[in-house]
């Protein structure tokens, strides 16, 4: 009998989603390359391993797989984004047929997966760019699914997603379509994103509460614990605490980490296209800039260290005020950016859907989320709506005094920084732009916009 679903790549994620999609009833054909002394025989070995996947069949032969599944053909492509997504599309062309559907489930730039639309379509291929989040857990569990791409593959692939994707507080499925060319994969990307900055404010707060406050790791793990049963609830302050709490015969496991951070493409993409768009994207530059920093800080400030002198000037609630704070912030300038690229590339991307989407399964799942997907979006207001600006504008001496015992303490707090700095500058009489103008007219003849006529540029006349 043929296959419903074949799936390519059975890595963490792509094992985890096959297992995912057996568990659910659907009927699978599993696909791994073969590398003689590296990679033998993984789909073979991944049936016998999980009892979800034994009524799958393996192969490491791409035109038996392809033989094996039912038509139109929906193959599930989850290997490492960039020239081997290509290579594997370019093998596949020649065993596929029009109709038959093409999913890439990784983590690939969505102008490439714009370029490869337009290829398979010539060819009558229906394919899909689909973001999936939720690292190993969601994948096995319920993800959360971002698709673009031709409307005739979402409604194709819909039936088999709607599966397996997450649940989300509405009870419906964490999944949806965001329109056509690389939408899902640019919405993943600025999920991404969020995440970068989401896990460094985390990181920034845990940084000032030990070194300005004083507690021990372990301790701070019980204030995240209980910031996640306030209005900050997240995923990711839910590892974090357990991450924090966490020990073994040689007491606990965090304190042995080294402070390197890496990273992959998806936060830098980011903060490229935002920056081609005009777009300010300071906290993923800044999240993004400190994974940089450690990788340079253990030669260049190896044997360095600094007497932090601990202040109990600032409370765990004005950490706790001021983190929610920067949040908010994080959201609202990836929620811009999203604003301006879907005009941009003329996508119909829905902000309250997306909020929903990312609801549940996936890493940023949050109650901050789920209130926005349920606010009403005023989208002529700043940071959301003015009950948001509202919140922000009473918290603002909570993160300003932060950073002042940060500085007393020598801790950097670049995303706490970037998110108050980003705020005073949208909303205080800031006329640093001006001179930057007028500076940019007098060497350069680029004119300068004068209040009275915003809307245009005039060169004025400098004398030298």
């Amino acid at each position: 009998m043929k296959k419903e679903i074949g799936i390519i790549g059975l890595g963490v994620m792509g094992c985890a989603l096959a297992r995912n999609f057996g568990r659910n009833g659907l009927s699978l054909a599993l696909y791994n390359r073969h590398l003689l002394g590296l990679e033998e025989n993984v789909a073979v070995n991944a049936i016998q391993d999980h009892p979800e996947l034994k009524e799958a069949s393996g192969f490491d032969d791409l035109k038996a797989f392809i033989e094996a599944l039912e038509r139109p053909r929906k193959v599930i492509v989850m290997i490492t984004a960039g020239e081997a997504v290509d290579h594997l599309l370019s093998s596949l062309t020649s065993l596929l047929h029009p109709g038959d559907l093409l999913i890439d489930g990784g983590n690939s730039d969505f102008k490439a997966t714009e370029r490869r639309l337009n290829t398979l379509s010539d060819l009558g291929i229906l394919f899909l760019g689909l973001g999936v989040s939720g690292g190993e857990e969601g994948a096995l569990n319920g993800p959360s699914l971002m698709a673009g791409g031709s409307k005739e593959a979402y409604e194709l692939a819909y039936p088999y997603l709607s599966r397996i994707a997450a649940t989300i507080p509405s009870n419906n499925r964490a999944l949806a379509y965001f329109g056509s060319g690389g939408s899902g994969h640019f919405v993943k990307m600025i999920h991404n994103a969020i995440e970068y900055a989401e896990m460094q404010l985390i990181a920034e707060a845990y940084l000032f509460i030990r070194n300005t406050l004083g507690l021990k790791t372990d301790q701070i793990g019980d204030v995240f614990d209980a910031w996640n049963t306030s209005d900050s609830q997240s995923y990711l302050l839910e590892i974090t605490s357990k991450i924090l709490r966490t020990r073994d015969e040689q007491g606990l496991v965090f304190d042995r980490i080294a402070p390197i951070a890496s990273y992959n493409k998806t936060g830098a993409s980011a903060l490229i296209e935002g920056a081609l768009l005009g777009q300010p994207l300071s906290m993923v530059a800044s999240a993004l800039f400190a994974r940089f920093v450690s990788k340079q800080r253990p030669t260049q400030a190896e044997g360095s260290s600094i007497e932090n002198t601990c202040s109990k000037s600032v409370s765990i609630e004005t950490v706790h005020q001021a983190y929610a704070f920067a949040r908010i912030v994080n959201h609202y300038q990836h929620f811009s950016m999203i604003n301006a690229s879907a005009h941009h590339y003329q996508w119909d991307i829905e902000l309250k859907d997306l909020c929903e989407v990312w609801s549940a399964g996936c890493i940023i799942r949050s109650s901050l989320l789920e209130r926005l997907a349920q606010a009403k979006i005023d989208e002529t207001s700043l940071f959301f709506n003015s009950d948001i600006q509202f919140e922000l504008g009473n918290s603002r001496e909570e993160i300003k005094a932060v950073l002042h015992a940060a500085y007393q303490s020598d801790s950097a707090l670049p995303g706490f920084s970037n998110a108050l700095n980003y705020y005073l500058q949208l909303t205080g009489n800031d006329p640093s732009a001006a001179l930057v103008q007028a500076q940019r007219d007098y060497f350069g003849a680029h004119g300068v916009y004068f209040k009275d006529e915003a809307n245009r540029l005039v060169h004025y006349p400098w004398k030298p």
